[in-house]
C-alpha cells in the first residue's frame, strides 16, 4: 500500500512541477510575443534579451523536470536534458550579443529563434513516437514549431520586419503551445512514464 502512495504522490508532484514549468514558460512568451507586436520600435534589444532569458528559464525548466520526473521513460527524460542544454547555450549566446548593432543582433536573434524552435519541434515529435495520431495538438505544435524555426533561419534574407512578425506570433504560438501542455500535462506525463514490471 505504501508503495501504491508513494508512485501516486511522486506522480503528483511529477504533473504539478510540469504544469508549473510550462504554464509558466508559456505565459512569458506569450508576453513576450505581445510586446515585439505592440512596439517593434523597441523591440530588437528588448526582446534579445527577453528571449535570451526565456531561453535560459526554459532551458533550466526542462531540465528540471527531466530531472524530478524519475517516472519518465528515458529517451523522454534524455530529450528533455538535450533540449534544455540547446536552449541554454542558445539563450547565454543571446545575452552576449546585446551589445551589437540592431541589425546583427536582430539576424542573431532570428537565427537563434530558429534554432530554439527546431530544437523544440524535434523534441516534440521524439516524445510523440509511435503515438502521433493520439495527439493532434501536440504533433501541430511540433510541425509547427519546425517550419517557424526554418522561416527564422531564412530571415536575415527576408528583412528585419518579417523577423518582428515571425518572432511576434511564433512567440504567441509557442506561448499558447506551452499553457495548453501545462493543462494536458496529466496526459503527457502518464504516457512518458516507464512501466515497472514487477
Amino acid at each position: 500500500m505504501a508503495d501504491k502512495t508513494s508512485a501516486s504522490e511522486k506522480l503528483r508532484v511529477t504533473i504539478t512541477t510540469y504544469r508549473w514549468g510550462f504554464g509558466i514558460a508559456g505565459l512569458v512568451a506569450i508576453a513576450m510575443g505581445i510586446f515585439v507586436l505592440v512596439w517593434p520600435n523597441e523591440m530588437v534589444k528588448i526582446a534579445a534579451l527577453l528571449v535570451g532569458i526565456y531561453a535560459v528559464l526554459s532551458g533550466l525548466i526542462y531540465i528540471f523536470t527531466a530531472i524530478r520526473a524519475k517516472e519518465l521513460k528515458s529517451l523522454a527524460r534524455i530529450t528533455r536534458v538535450v533540449a534544455g542544454i540547446a536552449f541554454i547555450t542558445a539563450g547565454i549566446v543571446m545575452l552576449s550579443f546585446l551589445s551589437a548593432s540592431a541589425v546583427v543582433l536582430a539576424n542573431v536573434l532570428g537565427v537563434i529563434l530558429g534554432i530554439l524552435w527546431m530544437v523544440e519541434g524535434v523534441s516534440a515529435l521524439i516524445l510523440l513516437r509511435g503515438r502521433v495520431e493520439q495527439n493532434a495538438l501536440a504533433t501541430a505544435y511540433a510541425v509547427v514549431a519546425l517550419v517557424i524555426g526554418v522561416l527564422l533561419l531564412l530571415t536575415p534574407v527576408w528583412g528585419t520586419a518579417f523577423l518582428r512578425w515571425m518572432i511576434g506570433f511564433g512567440l504567441v504560438l509557442l506561448g499558447i503551445a506551452q499553457v495548453y501542455r501545462a493543462a494536458m500535462a496529466s496526459r503527457e506525463i502518464k504516457v512518458n512514464i516507464e512501466v515497472k514490471e514487477g
